[in-house]
């Protein structure tokens, strides 16, 4: 055998330089594949998680915008759509029914009717684990913490039908950027009008 090597030196150093041409290739190749799959991991890493989550109660309620993921949430904005119609500033129909509604809850009954809402959370952040509310109410004042006199019940009847009609959208992605997504709430899926 080291016979033949002796008569063929330039046809094994051919071999063995193509070999070494095609094992450089591969290591080349591997780096790349390796270079970016540890980007797809540096993303999926700092990917956000939203959801709109909701509290209900006799008393009182609130729709919160939370953010389960590892990464910041950027919102890119809100609106809240009301028998399929885009409302120009979010949850104005349910702010004026809240307004109406307070009169005659002050006028017949020793308590109020309070809540606060977030509608310019268009262009901010969210950390991960972080939440912000969008939306809350309660009947202040009550007598008894949890149970809703009978004065109230048509009033709080009409907020949650209201609520059940209502949708809300919110665009948000990473930043990279990438990842964008839509989360919606649809009021029928998660508000049982009574």
């Amino acid at each position: 055998m080291f016979d033949w090597v002796e008569g063929h030196e330039t046809v094994i150093t051919a071999v063995a330089a193509l070999t070494a041409v095609c094992l450089s290739f591969v290591g080349i190749l591997l780096t790349f594949l390796t270079s970016a799959r540890q980007q797809r991991h540096a993303r999926l890493s700092v990917r956000p998680i939203g959801y709109v989550d909701h509290g209900l109660s006799p008393s009182n309620g609130s729709i919160t915008l939370r953010n389960s993921g590892l990464g910041p949430l950027l919102v890119k904005d809100l609106r809240t759509y009301w028998n399929g119609k885009e409302e120009a500033e979010p949850f104005k129909s349910i702010l004026e029914l809240l307004i109406e509604e307070n009169e005659p809850i002050k006028q017949n009954f020793s308590g109020r009717l309070w809540w606060s809402y977030n509608f310019r959370i268009g262009n901010t952040a969210l950390r991960p684990g972080g939440e912000v509310s969008l939306f809350s109410w309660e009947y202040r004042d009550l007598t008894e913490k949890y149970e809703l006199p009978d004065v109230l019940k048509p009033s709080h009847r009409r907020i949650m039908k209201m609520l059940s009609e209502m949708e809300i959208k919110i665009r948000y992605s990473d930043i990279y950027g990438s990842h964008r997504r839509v989360i919606r709430l649809r009021g029928e899926e998660t508000f049982f009008a009574a």
